[in-house]
């Protein structure tokens, strides 16, 4: 195809991965391709499926991921740390930085959030901490939602998030006992939302019918 194309080993934070552990070797590696002038990542293996632990063993689960294949490389950093100078981010980062770095997932990239945007904040403090977030099949875009994890009691918070397929979006706290839904229209979604209760706030989504369970799309915590 004409295509200007490297191989990049180095040290991924994937299966089996300790947050904070020092790595000792390479043990993974990925293909760097050019595309007009920048440079994307592209991760076969990690686009072709997942590791699970099956009785202590591992066990390659077979699930297409399209995600992996042409990953911004202020994303892709979270992750995926080579062990020459292909990590085309600025300013760049040494090892024992990597690895102090959260361990950020395609999950939480794909909701919409600026890899470039969070890279900067790492850099200056790698004990931030985001909101968790889980993958849900269908497209997710977060278009306005608070970047950090912890949001404060009294403080105003707006969410914009678009789910072409959402039948119903809810903010809940107060360990499930208090629900807010997101105002509705043509699959976008938007609530101005004020925390009255310490502890977890997940935005969750129903899909399908109104029989279906609703699914968790991120994990915020209200602090005073």
């Amino acid at each position: 195809m004409g295509l200007n194309i490297k191989k990049v080993s180095g040290y991924s934070k994937g299966y089996g991965y300790i947050p904070g552990k020092p790595f000792l070797k390479t043990d993974h590696a990925w293909n760097l391709i050019k595309i007009g002038d920048e440079w994307r990542v592209f991760d076969a293996t990690w686009g072709h499926g997942y590791g699970e632990n099956k009785g202590g063993r591992l066990k390659s689960i077979k699930k297409f991921n399209e995600y992996w294949f042409n990953v911004d490389p202020y994303e892709a950093i979270f992750n995926h740390f080579p062990d020459s100078d292909n990590s085309f981010v600025e300013p760049s980062i040494s090892l024992k930085k990597y690895e102090k770095m959260p361990h950020i997932g395609s999950s939480f990239f794909t909701l919409g959030f600026d890899g470039k945007e969070i890279y900067s904040l790492v850099n200056s403090n790698t004990n931030i901490k985001f909101p968790e977030t889980y993958q849900v099949d269908t497209h997710i875009k977060f278009n306005d939602c608070p970047i950090l994890k912890d949001l404060k009691i009294n403080n105003s918070y707006q969410f914009e998030v678009y789910i072409p397929r959402g039948l119903k979006v809810a903010l809940i706290s107060k360990k499930g006992k208090n629900w807010k839904y997101f105002e509705s229209d043509n699959g976008d979604f938007t609530l101005n939302y004020i925390p009255k209760y310490k502890g977890d706030i997940s935005i969750s989504v129903q899909l399908g019918n109104i029989n279906s369970f609703y699914e968790t799309i991120l994990i915020y915590n209200a602090i005073k």
